[in-house]
């Protein structure tokens, strides 16, 4: 389970470069999220959020 989720934190920082793509663009946000099978919620930082799919 240690390398799912090494793995998982490793494809989530990928995937919030965009975020910061986005704020050198001027580009108007809000707070983003990840909507993964992770059991829990969290934070990947102050802006994004890690968002379990059975919670929405």
């Amino acid at each position: 389970m240690k390398y799912i989720t090494r793995e998982l934190e490793k494809v989530v920082k990928e995937l919030i470069k965009v975020f910061g793509l986005l704020d050198r663009a001027s580009v108007p946000r809000s707070k983003g999220a990840v909507i993964c099978m992770k059991p829990g919620l969290g934070a990947i930082d102050r802006d994004n959020y890690i968002v379990p799919v059975w919670m929405i």
